[in-house]
């Protein structure tokens, strides 16, 4: 090893701690200090802290001084104060002890999976696991006086506000807490009460999306404080928008990617809980300012296509997608191009960009050809922009190209101008008043007077009412300052996040620019709390204006269209749960088509329609779990079938009928091609009203599933049966297989049964077979990277889904709307591989797999019939 370079064996010791090889780490770092003496300064924090680690019982047993718990860090005396920003009500409010002493040392407790984890292990680390556990029941019995609540100082029980912030945050996950440490599955402590006061204290994470070393390290104030770091986070540091992941690599960033997402063919949102209103930017056309200004024919396209990297792996250019191209606003083709696809996305309005000076107006043409053309259909609204147009894009008073002259004469001036727009039928209203946003009323010298005229001139003009909504871009005030009606939340501004460099390794000198956490944001959203006023939130599909600013850009990293798609549905939900005045349930997306600041709905040819799709995504969820509850007389049912083998189709049709009951029954039936007149026939004779579609044997019984399944939700049908004429040549019991299936949906009454269930209990959204649930971690075969990809694509981290289970033979009662998340991803023909035979590791039986996962999606839960489950591994398939 000696003739290791220092750099290496720094980069194995790094990467061993990140694998939370301690002893291997150590061992390194010791090399690397052996090899090198003058780094020893450099890195004694990372060799102290893998110390810690496999000290850990030791540091367990230790004083009760919280001092000696931690290391110091070199330079610590120096480090910023950390101030606590809990009010005196809570630090005063009252404790309570947690009873974590509820399961034994002797495994009774333990799921069969945890034991087989830790029979796993070697010997050595059994034991060790076994001597933390008893460790931590011992020194928990002794020392549960102690608080580890930075904010009280005191030495008093487990503070229960804190415990309560720490439990609820998504950023603490007891079930991959316990699972990950099983010594704290073995001593029976609760997860919370582990991590406030040892788990952190080890360097261990409170879930995968949080990691303690790393906030550590990008907080090194923290870390001299001794504070628990979720618990800083959550309370401070979120609001400062420190940032909570490990260092990225360079190398690294490349498989953040998402590959590119196709046009959706199919939308379906029955009713919208919230209207989404995305920010235009009109720069897409040549002006003569600009071209004084920036050259001739320059538009916001000048800067977008030139742009480079700042980095290895950073996106850039931002090259629109083939649907989209360098378009010119002015052709009246954009501007119906941009609607349709808004709306097929379920965008309900555009707000444009307003350019006024004193009287003087840019940029206004696509909103007068906008304005002109009623048979553009889509809602609008203004924005004015009302700072001074500078050089430096930001409104800066820096090289002013165009200023700002704000007068009464220049506020009654505007908003008589403006009234030809408000009067629009298309123009949006709130509570029945026309919606005027302010960019920044900070900037106008008495803003409440400006209120007053227009309201004033408004009333006498024919137009009654204006409803005025300010951004708080910079501004972070309350609206009634400036004699407003409303805050729109102008993502990501409005965030107060601040710029650090150190999110990257290896970064180049050349950069000048800032860097931020993306998902800083969606754990910003995670936590919002209600304002003492009406706020429009919204969200932002990512942010790089490496366009504009060259390397002087500011980058948020990490951005996509899955954490886009949590930050929106946080922002829908804030939305549906406080705005509840009339016409108030407004989403702001910022933006439609910012494009030299990376932020655009509009698709590119990286990810495709990808962040369309998370929009709509995000609506359809909201309405599923919003939609108003099936009445209980509702006796409708779809019956969904794909008939490849017409004799069994015979079957399944007697069965229906003499188990139809009181039930209205409408049959939607795929088959071949070649047999669709022999299924008609059968179909002719049921007795049954029905649905008929000729099928290319292409995607199993899955694709033409989702085809008539599209048609049962506009059909409202708000019961399925999913069936299929199954035979599963590849598996001697394939007939048994079926009949098993079918008959405990269908047969001897179950058909009404299990309708009435779905019915009954209207939190079920997809109902199996008794004994045909089965999980998902057990039963990948080839289909975990598709099944992820579908996962990310419905709102959901890979890890979130691994634990749930699946409808093996894929036949299931569900409520239509628990399948409207699926049914609304671009998915077709496609997409679906060549039928060729195969028994497992095709884009159908992903799909077979994340049917739950659409149900998770709306809110809704997929159970089997029984109450008590089989714990008999599934006969029908293999695990693997």
């Amino acid at each position: 090893m000696k003739n290791v370079p220092i750099q290496s064996l720094m980069a194995q010791a790094n990467q061993a701690m990140r694998a939370h090889e301690y002893g291997k780490a150590l061992e390194l770092y010791t090399l690397a200090v052996k090899s090198n003496p003058s780094i020893s300064s450099l890195i004694e924090f990372n060799i102290k802290l893998a110390k810690q680690r496999l000290d850990a019982a030791e540091i367990l047993t230790a004083s009760a001084s919280q001092a000696a718990r931690l290391p110091p860090r070199e330079g610590g005396e120096n480090a910023a104060p950390v101030e606590a920003v809990l009010t005196p009500e809570h630090v005063t409010s009252p404790l309570q002890v947690i009873d974590d002493y509820t399961w034994q040392l002797d495994f009774d407790e333990l799921t069969s999976e945890t034991i087989n984890v830790f029979e796993a292990k070697s010997e050595t680390e059994k034991d060790l696991i076994k001597d933390l556990a008893l460790a931590i029941r011992s020194h928990n019995r002794v020392d549960d006086g102690v608080n580890y609540s930075f904010a009280s100082g005191a030495s008093t029980k487990v503070n229960s506000f804190v415990y309560d912030a720490i439990a609820s945050s998504k950023l603490f996950d007891k079930a991959w807490y316990v699972k990950t440490y099983l010594d704290v599955a073995l001593s029976g402590i609760d997860p919370v009460v582990h991590y406030m006061r040892y788990g952190w204290k080890m360097g261990r994470d409170p879930s995968t999306k949080f990691s303690t070393i790393a906030y550590f390290e990008l907080n090194p104030d923290v870390y001299s404080a001794q504070i628990n770091p979720l618990e800083h986070y959550i309370f401070q540091g979120l609001m400062e928008g420190r940032n909570f992941k490990r260092f990225l690599k360079i190398e690294e960033l490349g498989t953040l990617d998402n590959p590119p997402i196709k046009r959706g063919t199919y939308s379906f949102i029955p009713e919208k809980t919230v209207k989404t209103i995305c920010l235009f930017l009109p720069q897409f056309h040549a002006i003569p300012e600009n071209d004084k200004w920036w050259g001739k024919g320059f538009t916001e396209w000048t800067n977008v296509q030139p742009a480079k990297p700042q980095f290895e792996g950073h996106y850039q250019p931002h090259v629109p997608h083939e649907d989209v191209g360098y378009y010119n606003l002015l052709k009246p083709e954009t501007l119906k191009r941009q609607i349709l696809q808004a709306k097929e996305y379920g965008i309900d309005g555009f707000c444009f960009y307003f350019y006024w000076f004193d009287g003087k107006r840019l940029l206004e043409k696509p909103i007068e050809m906008f304005h002109k053309d009623k048979s553009h259909s889509m809602p609008f609204c203004l924005c004015w922009a009302n700072e001074n147009w500078s050089r430096r894009w930001d409104g800066n008073e820096s090289d002013v190209l165009m200023a700002q002259n704000h007068s009464d004469q220049d506020d009654l001036k505007f908003i008589k101008y403006i009234k030809k727009y408000i009067a629009d039928k298309r123009y949006i209203c709130v509570d029945g008043k026309p919606l005027v946003v302010v960019y920044r009323p900070a900037e106008l010298p008495d803003a409440k007077r400006t209120a007053n005229i227009w309201r004033e001139y408004c009333r006498k003009n024919g137009v009654g009412e204006i409803y005025l909504a300010m951004t708080n871009s910079f501004e972070k005030s309350h609206p009634d300052e400036f004699g407003f009606d409303a805050v729109v939340d102008f993502t990501p501004n409005s965030a107060g996040l601040s710029p650090s460099s150190a999110l990257l390794e290896n970064l180049p000198e050349e950069f000048e620019g800032g860097l931020f956490n993306y998902e800083n944001l969606v754990v910003q959203s995670d936590n919002y709390r209600k304002e003492d006023f009406t706020i429009f939130r919204g969200a932002c599909p990512s942010w790089d204006n490496t366009a504009r600013k060259k390397n002087k850009g500011y980058i948020f990293l990490n951005s996509s269209p899955l954490l886009y798609q949590k930050w929106l549905d946080n922002s829908i939900r804030y939305v549906n749960e406080y705005n509840k005045g009339n016409g108030e349930n407004l989403i702001f997306i910022n933006a439609w088509n910012e494009w030299a600041e990376g932020a655009h709905l509009e698709p590119d040819q990286k990810y495709g329609y990808a962040y369309l799709e998370s929009t709509k995504m995000s609506l359809v969820k909201a309405a599923a779990m919003k939609a108003e509850k099936i009445k209980e007389d509702n006796n409708k049912l779809a019956i969904v079938i794909h008939a490849f083998y017409v004799d069994i189709l015979e079957e399944f049709i007697s069965k229906i009928q003499e188990n139809a009951s009181s039930l209205k029954i409408k049959l939607y039936v795929s088959t071949p091609y070649e047999n669709e007149s022999n299924v008609e026939a059968i179909l002719n004779n049921s007795g049954f009203p029905y649905l008929l579609t000729g099928v290319q044997n292409l995607g199993r019984d899955i694709l033409p599933f989702m085809h008539l399944a599209r048609i049962v939700a506009k059909d409202e049908y708000p019961v399925i049966l999913k069936l299929h004429t199954k035979r599963s040549k590849h598996r001697e019991d394939g007939d048994k297989w079926r009949n098993e299936l079918v008959d405990k949906l269908v047969s001897n009454g179950a058909l009404y049964k299990n309708h009435q269930a779905l019915i009954k209990n209207q939190s079920i959204g997809v109902l199996a077979p008794n004994g045909h649930l089965v999980p998902l971690k057990n039963h990948w075969g080839g289909n975990a990277e598709n099944c992820a990809r579908l996962a990310n694509r419905l709102g959901f981290e890979f890890e979130e889904i691994i634990d749930k289970e699946f409808p093996a033979g894929t036949m299931f009662f569900a409520q239509t709307k628990a399948l409207l998340p699926l049914l609304n991803l671009a998915i077709d023909e496609e997409d679906f591989d060549e039928e060729l035979g195969q028994t497992d590791g095709t884009f159908a039986h992903a799909i077979e797999r994340i049917i739950p996962i659409s149900s998770l999606a709306a809110g809704l839960d997929t159970i089997e019939q029984a109450s008590k489950k089989s714990k008999k591994p599934y006969a029908f398939a293999k695990i693997g």
